[in-house]
């Protein structure tokens, strides 16, 4: 996996599509399925009801879903940007977003709501989040957004990606996740969701 350190700096974020191999992005959404939240179309049927356990936060009785947290190419990934192999994990967390539902949230940073640590420098990028895309997402459903540094909010780059694929970000970098276009997606459609896993 080749990740460019000086592009993750400059935007403040960097998009890696198709991270997780087919097999392992498949065992990241058969887990997340039975732990968390079901497929659109069972979510339909369920007359709009979660009956899993809605396990939200990492570690997971599911293999697949563990790993991907702590997924090697992302732990030397982190190593890479942070400059050193003195690396914590704070959490790991999983979301949904079902189209008809309404939620979203506004550009916002994460600093101080996902870390405890002090701010060293105005560009102090240690404090590394990411999140994958389980599914495909295509505009329309709720891409999260992504503002590169020194771009006002009207200029975000919308993560539309393959399943599977990932963005790491610095806390500071701001970003949103809108909520669908309404009725966009046929009942059954599997693109009426997007399902993701926040490190």
């Amino acid at each position: 996996m080749y990740i460019t350190v000086a592009t993750y700096k400059e935007q403040g974020f960097l998009i890696v599509e198709n991270f997780l191999t087919k097999d392992e992005q498949q065992a990241a959404l058969d887990g997340f399925f039975t732990h968390f939240a079901p497929p659109y179309d069972q979510y339909l049927a369920n007359d709009r009801r979660n009956d899993t356990p809605q396990q939200i936060l990492f570690p997971w009785d599911h293999s697949g879903l563990n790993r991907v947290t702590v997924h090697p190419d992302l732990i030397d990934a982190a190593e890479r940007v942070l400059g050193t192999r003195e690396i914590r994990l704070c959490e790991g967390h999983l979301g949904m977003k079902y189209a008809g539902e309404e939620y979203g949230t506004n550009f916002h940073i994460d600093y101080g709501n996902n870390t405890l640590g002090p701010i060293i420098e105005p560009d102090d990028f240690m404090n590394l989040v990411c999140f994958y895309c389980f599914d495909d997402v295509e505009e329309g459903m709720a891409p999260i957004r992504m503002v590169p540094n020194g771009c006002s909010d009207a200029e975000a780059v919308p993560m539309i990606v393959p399943g599977g694929s990932v963005c790491l970000y610095s806390v500071f970098t701001r970003h949103a996740a809108p909520g669908h276009v309404g009725g966009l997606y046929p009942q059954g459609s599997p693109l009426g969701r997007r399902s993701h896993l926040h490190v």
